[in-house]
């Protein structure tokens, strides 16, 4: 087997009789209805578009992260870790959410038609490898919840205050404990 390059060749200059009596801008718009209708059909359809879903991910990353680490006694650490992981889980919009668009009223630049269609194949390839995609996310997130409760201070009192102050301020190891959250991220990325 050869790992040299083919020859270069350049693109041919023919463009089919027909093509060139079409409307290109309304083939391609053509095209991107198509694919938006098949792909919000199947999201739809599926698992990953039920409105508890993100709960539920949720709370399998938070029974996953009780099985390997002994949760501490501090219910406001432990639902600022909560609210952050609903945060990461609401921003993966490829997963929980669809496209919405109105054609019969819509005009999109190509700008935003062709960012349409990036989300809409990123969210096909998303339905078609459902199964291993969320098995990575849920087993990423159980890691990154598992590396930030080992860095929880030790809480002496479970009395509520008024006095707040930003969870990192409280780490030892500031620097150490965002090392190994990234790089649970990056090995998880590179699998």
């Amino acid at each position: 087997m050869s790992s040299s390059l083919p020859p270069y060749q350049p693109p041919s200059p023919f463009i089919p009789f027909l093509r060139r009596f079409t409307d290109e801008r309304a083939r391609d718009l053509s095209e991107t209805i198509t694919l938006y209708n098949e792909v919000r059909t199947t999201h739809l359809a599926s698992i990953w578009s039920k409105g508890t879903i993100i709960d539920h991910v949720n709370s399998v990353v938070a029974e996953n992260a009780s099985n390997i680490v002994d949760l501490p006694n501090a219910p406001l650490l432990l639902q600022a870790l909560d609210k952050c992981l609903t945060a990461v889980l609401q921003s993966e919009t490829t997963l929980f959410k669809t496209a919405q668009v109105d054609w019969d009223v819509a005009v999109l630049s190509i700008k935003e038609q062709v960012d349409l269609r990036r989300f809409l194949r990123a969210q096909q390839h998303f339905l078609a490898n459902d199964e291993r995609v969320s098995d990575r996310l849920i087993d990423t997130l159980t890691q990154t919840a598992v590396e930030i409760i080992g860095c929880f201070p030790e809480v002496k009192s479970n009395q509520p205050t008024d006095l707040t102050v930003p969870l990192i301020s409280l780490v030892a190891n500031p620097n150490q404990t965002i090392d190994k959250i990234i790089r649970v991220w990056t090995h998880n990325l590179i699998q």
